[in-house]
């Protein structure tokens, strides 16, 4: 009997690649998923093999709450016919709400009778952090979360809402997280009510208590400090930015953010964004694909190319993204091109939606200066277009030694041999 190979994630940068029999049932996937990231099996589970949350329609659960629900351990995987690529989600413990998304990578004809790690990246999270220690006593109190468990599940109960427009609101929330980075509770409303029917403050705002619960991709936070754009209003702020102990990647994107407008775009393709996994395809991301796949396994290379576009939608550098490709890959076994991999992350990055332009691609941003203030801060041809909200402050080009032959491409992306573009100039 043949096998699979899944791909389960938890978060960015957290991830198990299982292999399973393909006549093994969901409750073995679900037991091989905790032992994978070392989780005490303590609490119910299910599978929505549509990959949507929640969905009735395709929810395979370990209990049977209600009459006609199906059970994991009465269905196998051979049963659902996946394809290479099929995606489904995996929730753990309803009350902490463990989503992890899992990815068919490839089948086998090896016979696997016990499911196997072929890859861990990533370490764990706690399963149940230890809170007292961590913080100080004398700083508990001002630590105190926003609304505790009890309140949050009281206030479920009673939100005159459905529940799918509940988890449609959680699509906005992660989106927005995705896009923007950091959003006021306020703008999100707007945009929520701008496309679809409007939620007054109040019951917004409660929603909002009962996600800051969850776990999540992006969490809301009181704002402090002259770089929120309202110290009193909430924001919805995405997790990664607030890894440092200081707050110092929340600080810069808040300067990054500053006078800027937001990139909105029509609904469906807004919540296309609450998919960790989602960036639209463009000509140069394509191109980027395509290159790793020569230098890379096919899942490494699929790997890599999300870990790539998701560190580039935070503004990070060239250097961090090599660092990547050394840690996690074997890329670094075979010979590349520096010149040529840098060129196709300069044009992956200028068209790319950042959050440090509230959701527009640099190349948009430049569009949007005056003509006069183009001329006057005239972008290099495949440059790093992170604008800044100050028309004095540079812009950010990264810049590359020349090839070694004037005829070559030149690096800067142009598609014009060297001495025909950059070479010229000089």
């Amino acid at each position: 009997m043949k096998g699979y190979v899944i791909s389960v994630s938890l978060c960015t940068g957290c991830y198990r690649h299982i292999q399973i029999a393909a006549s093994a049932t969901l409750y073995r996937l679900h037991k091989a998923i905790l032992d994978a990231f070392e989780f005490e099996d303590d609490h119910m589970h299910a599978f929505f093999m549509d990959n949507h949350l929640w969905s009735p329609e395709c929810m395979y659960s370990s209990d049977a709450s209600e009459p006609g629900e199906r059970l994991t351990r009465s269905y196998k995987l051979s049963q659902f016919h996946l394809q290479k690529g099929d995606k489904f989600r995996y929730v753990f413990d309803f009350g902490d709400s463990w989503e992890f998304q899992c990815k068919l990578l490839r089948e086998t004809e090896e016979a696997t009778k016990t499911p196997i790690v072929l890859r861990s990246v990533g370490e764990s999270p706690e399963q149940y952090p230890d809170w007292d220690e961590e913080i100080p006593e004398a700083e508990a109190e001002d630590e105190a979360p926003w609304i505790t468990e009890e309140e949050a599940n009281e206030l479920y109960r009673l939100i005159p809402l459905k529940k799918t427009v509940i988890l449609t609101l959680k699509d906005y929330f992660r989106a927005s997280a995705r896009l923007y980075g950091i959003i006021s509770l306020d703008k999100l409303r707007e945009i929520y009510n701008s496309q679809n029917s409007p939620i007054d403050e109040m019951l917004f705002f409660c929603v909002a208590k009962v996600f800051s619960m969850q776990e999540d991709i992006f969490c809301i936070i009181q704002p402090e400090g002259q770089g929120a754009a309202d110290p009193e209003q909430p924001e919805v702020v995405h997790v990664a930015l607030l890894y440092d102990d200081a707050g110092k990647d929340l600080q810069k994107m808040q300067q990054l953010q500053k006078g800027k407008e937001f990139y909105i775009p029509p609904k469906a393709e807004f919540l296309r964004y609450a998919d960790e996994e989602y960036f639209p395809l463009t000509p140069a991301n394509t191109k980027l694909k395509q290159y790793l796949l020569k230098h890379l396994p096919p899942d490494e290379a699929e790997m890599s190319w999300h870990a790539i576009q998701g560190m580039i939608s935070m503004d990070c550098e060239l250097s961090d993204m090599l660092e990547s490709l050394e840690a996690y890959t074997s890329f670094f076994q075979k010979p590349f091109d520096f010149m040529e991999l840098s060129a196709l992350y300069q044009e992956v990055n200028n068209t790319t939606r950042m959050m440090a332009n509230r959701g527009y691609t640099p190349h948009e941003m430049a569009a949007k200066l005056p003509k006069a203030k183009r001329q006057q801060q005239a972008i290099p041809l495949g440059g790093q277009l992170s604008l800044t909200p100050e028309a004095e402050a540079p812009i950010k080009v990264l810049s590359f030694p020349p090839p070694a032959s004037r005829n070559a491409p030149c690096p800067c992306g142009s598609g014009l041999k060297y001495k025909q573009c950059c070479g010229k100039k000089k």
